[in-house]
C-alpha cells in the first residue's frame, strides 16, 4: 500500500491522500479485510503525527473489522499496537 510506504518515509500529506483513496476503493469493492488494513495504517499515520484520538479511532475501527472476519493475526497486531501506545 502506497499510503503505508509514504507514512514510513514521513510524507504524511501524500500518505493521507493515498490512504483515503485506498479506503474508498476497498469499501466500494466490499473488501473488508483490506478496509481493516487501511484503517490500521491510517491509525499508524495518525500516531506518527501525534494525533492520539484519531489514532485510537482508526485502530479501534480496524480491530472491529478484523474481529468480525476472524482475522486473528491482524487482531493481535492491532491489540499489540494499542497496548504499546498506552505505555507512552
Amino acid at each position: 500500500m502506497l499510503g503505508r510506504y509514504l507514512t514510513e518515509i514521513k510524507n504524511f500529506e501524500k500518505a493521507s491522500k493515498h490512504l483515503n483513496d485506498a479506503l474508498k476503493i476497498f469499501v466500494g469493492l466490499k473488501e473488508r479485510l483490506n478496509v481493516g488494513k487501511v484503517y490500521y495504517y491510517m491509525g499508524k499515520r495518525a500516531s506518527a503525527i501525534c494525533n492520539k484520538s484519531i489514532y485510537q479511532k482508526h485502530l479501534n475501527k480496524s480491530l472491529k473489522i478484523f474481529e468480525s472476519l476472524g482475522a486473528k493475526g491482524w487482531q493481535e497486531k492491532v491489540k499489540k499496537t494499542l497496548k504499546e501506545s498506552s505505555k507512552k
